[in-house]
């Protein structure tokens, strides 16, 4: 076998046991709209005292041990990234999952990036998607099928460029029964909830990261936190192409978002 690294062997692999790894666009029919999560992150995040921001700008990157850490990570990053789509500067495609047990297709990892190719006006988005020959798993629509680490690279890849190396592609248990891989396929995804399965296949998910560069692109999208937090003090802010109202007790009153085919207002 040439090229038998990681990449090459999980797609080998996966295609053997009758699955296969693709790309396929979908649109806000297949996934549900995060506008409801992206507002109640924008409200509580609005309410943190600006000394918890000042504290998580001036921090160590390795410290996530301050109040109200996940929704200032959340959120400044929501920024960085709604930015680096106007610049066409997105580095990954996010992966989507079927869970036929909930009838949903879900996005992971990726949540962040598809909340903000939604505030950015995307009414259809390109996925990366994981098939198990299993009973009830659907494809979510039309698939490019993926054979090689050359395909998976320009698929993966919003930037038409080489976005990983071997070591920073993670493959996890999808339908784990020790413990041990119960454990790490629980870390990569609390959501999943692998015992609706029962096979005796060894079906895994991929997970592809940044990488050594993880901590510089961390650094950078918490920079954003401050810019973000005075922009949210005022009743009116635009996120990406899609802008919010604000009434005087903090809350979302009103959703403008603006695509392609128009803009839709919402009345919340």
């Amino acid at each position: 076998m040439t090229d038998a690294d990681p990449i090459t062997t999980f797609l080998q692999d996966h295609q053997a046991m009758g699955g296969f790894v693709a790309s396929s666009y979908v649109d806000w029919n297949i996934l549900h709209s995060p506008q409801d999560s992206i507002i109640k992150l924008l409200e509580e995040f609005r309410q943190v005292p600006f000394d918890d921001i000042m504290e998580f700008a001036d921090a160590q990157l390795t410290d996530n041990s301050m109040n109200h850490r996940h929704v200032m990570e959340d959120v400044s990053k929501l920024f960085y990234l709604t930015e680096a789509i106007l610049f066409e500067d997105l580095k990954y495609n996010p992966q989507i999952l079927h869970e036929p047990w909930h009838n949903r297709y879900r996005v992971h990892p990726g949540s962040g990036r598809l909340m903000a190719l939604w505030l950015c006006g995307y009414e259809k988005l390109k996925t990366i998607y994981t098939h198990f020959d299993e009973p009830g798993f659907v494809p979510p629509g039309d698939c490019f099928i993926i054979n090689t680490k050359q395909e998976l690279n320009a698929e993966v890849s919003s930037r038409n460029e080489v976005v990983f190396a071997i070591a920073e592609l993670d493959t996890y248990l999808a339908f784990p029964t020790l413990d041990v891989d119960c454990i790490r396929t629980s870390h990569f995804d609390s959501e999943w909830d692998y015992s609706r399965i029962k096979t005796t296949k060894q079906w895994k998910f991929m997970r592809f990261s940044e990488g050594t560069e993880f901590l510089t692109y961390k650094n950078q999208w918490r920079s954003y936190v401050i810019d973000a937090w005075q922009d949210l003090q005022h009743d009116h802010i635009q996120l990406g192409t899609t802008e919010f109202s604000f009434n005087n007790r903090g809350k979302v009153i009103d959703v403008l978002r603006n695509t392609g085919a128009g803009s839709v207002i919402t009345q919340v």
